[in-house]
């Protein structure tokens, strides 16, 4: 038997209230999650990232990555936050990215591009 959405949540974070906010997120999440696609692991990838997001209310530390530091007179440097990024900043979003992969396999670049062939065309 499949768990719904809120007892996933619940089941992940205890006395977690499932109140309108909660609501929205999983609305917002369902817009950015294919039910056929991610087939039976759809609920799980749903509560996920809601509480992923749940995890960031509050927090203050999601400028990006730490791209340089500086010891003497503390210096740090952020750069750009890609979505993985972001995800991987709480320990939900993390597994969800591993769900992701699950799912779809790794992310292989330029699977599309022509090969180069040696050689003279006629």
């Amino acid at each position: 038997m499949a768990l719904s959405i809120d007892e996933i949540i619940e089941a992940r974070k205890p006395g977690t209230t499932i109140d309108s906010r909660v609501d929205a997120l999983k609305d917002l999440a369902e817009t950015q999650t294919d039910a056929t696609a991610w087939g039976d692991t759809y609920n799980h990838g749903i509560a996920l990232l809601v509480l992923h997001w749940l995890e960031l209310d509050g927090r203050t530390d999601t400028a990006g990555n730490i791209t340089a530091k500086k010891e003497g007179q503390l210096s740090l440097s952020y750069g750009g936050q890609t979505t993985d990024d972001a995800l991987a900043s709480t320990v939900f979003g993390a597994e969800y990215i591993g769900l992701r992969r699950l799912v779809f396999g790794p992310v292989v670049r330029g699977q599309n591009e022509m090969p180069k062939i040696e050689g003279s065309y006629p």
